[in-house]
């Protein structure tokens, strides 16, 4: 059985992308020899470069448009060819600015195509198979299911997420298991998080299953008041949820990863205190999925 772990926050900057690719790393190091897969749809495409990855105009908006078959887009993460760290088991689905070009054609598609079949009389449209119109929610999940269910298919699932899901937001919420909600400390941070949360709480009641499993403070210095004070309030409203697990402390390293050649933090300073951090919250996507 997959399990499915969306990174998100419409807050930019917060550290989602290096939150989804140090999990994603981190999951398949410890449950090798089986699959992982992380899924870019931020067509920032910012995942690729951690990982140190040239998707070679590779995109989810090929799958979209059916231009491509999955083995065409799905690439390895493997870099032990290139004397970069061995990752047999990880693999990567990239995103590009071609993604929400593909959206935005897609639903302009279902619009035209629903128009045409309300001047048709109900047998007209069935016999020209116009009955039932997939909106782009059914679309989305139409191509990302199958992810879910292929023999020899990923156990963990990862999805790096832009600060704004657009019209994907209700696809990706029915799509994954769970949610990390990463947050820097910051007034305004909060308040978007908490706004976050509260709009994966009501898309559970329209259809989405996606739960919250992880707020999750990063680049934290908890020797600033601020911060401290950033902590307790996020206790406060998260911790009967059993939602807050760890903080990830300021650590520069974890930017210097892409500069290193799409190192995460367990390649080079696997002993520090965000190392250690990542690790305890990957403990608890462990745990969620059954490992």
């Amino acid at each position: 059985m997959t399990t499915v772990i969306s990174v998100e926050n419409r807050k930019g900057g917060v550290g989602k992308t290096t939150t989804a690719v140090t999990l994603a790393v981190r999951t398949a190091q410890k449950i090798a020899p089986e699959k992982v897969l992380l899924i870019c749809v931020d067509p920032q495409g910012d995942a690729a470069r951690a990982l140190g990855l040239d998707p070679g105009g590779r995109c989810l908006s090929q799958l979209l448009r059916e231009e491509a078959s999955y083995g065409d887009v799905i690439m390895s993460a493997d870099l032990a060819a290139n004397g970069g760290p061995s990752r047999p088991n990880l693999y990567y689905l990239p995103a590009s600015n071609r993604l929400f070009a593909a959206l935005t054609t897609i639903q302009e598609d279902v619009v035209a195509m629903r128009e045409i079949a309300n001047k048709m009389t109900p047998q007209e449209r069935k016999r020209k198979g116009l009955d039932e119109i997939d909106d782009l929610t059914a679309r989305v999940l139409n191509i990302l299911q199958p992810l879910k269910s292929t023999k020899n298919g990923p156990k963990y699932i990862f999805i790096d997420c832009p600060p704004s899901l657009g019209p994907m937001q209700m696809a990706i919420h029915k799509f994954a298991d769970y949610a990390i909600v990463p947050v820097e400390p910051g007034d305004q941070d909060l308040a978007m998080t908490v706004q976050h949360t509260t709009e994966i709480a009501e898309d559970l009641k329209h259809g989405a299953k996606m739960k919250l499993l992880a707020v999750l403070p990063t680049n934290v210095q908890p020797q600033l008041n601020l911060h401290t004070a950033m902590l307790s309030q996020i206790r406060k409203v998260y911790e009967p949820q059993r939602a807050l697990v760890t903080y990830i402390p300021r650590r520069t390293a974890i930017q210097q990863g892409p500069s290193l050649g799409g190192l995460v933090i367990f390649d080079h300073e696997p002993d520090s205190d965000a190392a250690k951090a990542y690790d305890v919250l990957s403990e608890r996507v462990l745990a969620v999925g059954g490992r």
